[in-house]
């Protein structure tokens, strides 16, 4: 259940405010809503995920997202 609501919430995000802002907000949203991870774990792994989805995007695969 709460998995279908979270990629429900990604695919509506990402058509909403795009890519870059919902990728961020289903890691962290995830990790603490579903996982109960704690706020500064799950804000370290969302920088980290953010950042290696930029990194990917922008210069391995050259997507320009900005």
């Amino acid at each position: 259940m709460y998995t279908t609501l979270a990629l429900t919430g990604f695919i509506f995000l990402v058509w909403l405010v795009g890519y870059l802002i919902a990728v961020p907000v289903l890691t962290f949203g995830t990790m603490v809503l579903i996982g109960r991870t704690r706020w500064r774990t799950a804000a370290v792994v969302t920088a980290a995920v953010w950042a290696f989805v930029f990194v990917l995007m922008e210069l391995v695969l050259q997507v320009n997202l900005l």
